[in-house]
């Protein structure tokens, strides 16, 4: 069995919904490389 770990920089998914800090504002008006899932595993 192999696992591929994906997105593993953090647990928390960027935007987080309804959050209004910097951080997620950012991520929201850049879109992706600043928008990201929590971790995956595949």
């Amino acid at each position: 069995m192999r696992f591929k770990i994906i997105g593993s920089g953090g647990c928390v998914a960027t935007p987080k919904p309804l959050c209004t800090c910097k951080i997620c504002m950012e991520a929201r008006t850049k879109g992706k490389p600043y928008s990201r899932f929590g971790c995956s595993c595949f």
